[in-house]
């Protein structure tokens, strides 16, 4: 616009108070009679400019592409919000308003009027990383990262009315990390790897695969250090069902997403919590063989063995059968524990055997480190495997008294003693005292 000043103090143009404009590109104007005399001496003409306002649209959306049409989100979808204001202006030159200047001049334009930065917009999952003047990546930065205008560029991004712009935000994906911890002894330590992953990137899904423990059951993970964004979680590698609350051991899904917006760590957990033993495996009790050496060696046992009361529950107390149930025995033979066969997770056979000749025998184990000791009356059951325990048949041992005299004749105590077992040889003493006036003549047996 141009306008028309008068220097005189008289106004040429009928109804205007003080001075008429006279726009920009008009080839005439009207000219009459001044309403104040008949002055008609010489009227000067100068011409006044306004600095060009630009109109600047701030465009938050998300393009995948620098040759995209239109943005893949919008700010109601997507996870995006807007900056705060969406449109500003530019006065070429001077700086960055937040509304639409009106002034004539380019002195009335003051530092204390524009704008220097605006509040940035958001997207879940992204850092902001500033405006530019192109859209996905490249182009001068027109507004940091922290929502500061850069005038440097900005002020003089308008050379006209015309030439209004539109400043596109870029965005840096986030990232974070992941940790794990088996909360058990012999637990695995794991590192870096498509199964495991210790980084995660938003937006993109990930494989946790399950923790195994032998003789447990693995009920869930205790998630922690989620943020409150929605995330997801599923057994296939897009997950869908959305969760925003840690689950607390309970999380038995393989594919996860999402689950932080910001930087930071989520942990997996295996608590004690996360297991249950397993009690799924059997004992079976048989009354065995007899033994070698005894009459009709090699034959079974007769009789009943002992049903076992329940299955065992891994690692934790179990009593083997104290007794051999109804079995039939073995003559000379009492019963003297089990040996229990079971295959180990390999497939490799393994055999604990439980033999104990003392007076009251004792039937129990402790297994430890692949191997079973005795231990009071019940075991810690810690094979995961069906199990067999035959019956064990031990010899009797036999005590011997040996006298120099009948008991019948006053003999009360022996002059040595000894003992065998069933179904062996023992030598016979010889240190007895020779008795006058006989010889000797072999042994009694009461």
């Amino acid at each position: 616009m141009r306008k028309l000043f008068v220097t005189s103090g008289l106004v040429l143009c009928a109804a205007c108070p003080a001075f008429a404009d006279i726009a920009a590109g008009t080839s005439t104007a009207d000219c009459v009679q001044s309403v104040l005399g008949s002055y008609t001496g010489p009227v000067s003409f100068s011409s006044v400019y306004r600095p060009a306002i630009g109109v600047i649209s701030l465009d938050s959306g998300i393009y995948e592409s620098a040759s995209a049409v239109s943005p893949k989100y919008n700010t109601t979808t997507g996870g995006v919000t807007g900056a705060s204001p969406s449109t500003i202006y530019s006065v070429y030159g001077v700086g960055i308003f937040t509304t639409q200047p009106t002034s004539q001049n380019v002195s009335d334009y003051t530092s204390a009027s524009r704008t220097t930065s605006i509040t940035i917009p958001s997207r879940d999952g992204y850092t902001f990383d500033g405006f530019y003047t192109q859209k996905f990546s490249g182009g001068s930065q027109m507004i940091e990262n922290d929502g500061d205008i850069v005038y440097e560029g900005a002020s003089t991004a308008i050379s006209s009315d015309t030439n209004n712009a539109v400043w596109y935000a870029h965005w840096t994906v986030n990232t974070y990390s992941i940790s794990y911890v088996l909360d058990y002894t012999g637990a695995p330590t794991w590192t870096n790897d498509t199964t495991h992953p210790t980084t995660a990137t938003y937006d993109t899904a990930f494989n946790v695969v399950n923790p195994t423990r032998t003789g447990y059951t693995f009920n869930g993970w205790n998630i922690t250090g989620m943020d409150t964004t929605t995330h997801y979680r599923g057994t296939t590698s897009s997950p869908s069902t959305s969760f925003s609350t840690d689950t607390a051991s309970s999380v038995t899904d393989t594919y996860f997403k999402n689950l932080r917006a910001t930087s930071g760590t989520v942990t997996f957990t295996a608590t004690s919590a996360s297991w249950t033993a397993k009690s799924d495996k059997t004992v079976t009790y048989n009354c065995g063989v007899v033994p070698a050496g005894a009459t009709s060696a090699g034959n079974s046992v007769g009789g009943t063995a002992p049903t076992a009361s329940s299955n065992p529950t891994y690692d934790s107390s179990y009593s083997l059968a104290t007794t051999a149930g109804s079995c039939a025995g073995v003559t000379g033979y009492h019963f003297g524990g089990w040996r229990c066969d079971y295959n180990m997770a390999d497939g490799s056979a393994n055999t604990v055997t439980e033999q104990n000749t003392a007076s009251t025998p004792n039937y129990a184990s402790t297994f430890a480190n692949n191997a079973w000791t005795v231990s009071a009356t019940v075991s810690q059951y810690k094979v995961d495997a069906n199990m067999t325990c035959t019956a064990i048949w031990v010899a009797n041992t036999i005590n011997l008294n040996w006298y120099e005299d009948t008991v019948a004749n006053g003999a009360t105590t022996p002059f040595t003693t000894g003992s065998c077992t069933y179904d062996t040889t023992f030598d016979l003493p010889t240190n007895y005292t020779q008795k006058n006036g006989y010889h000797y003549n072999g042994w009694t047996v009461r």
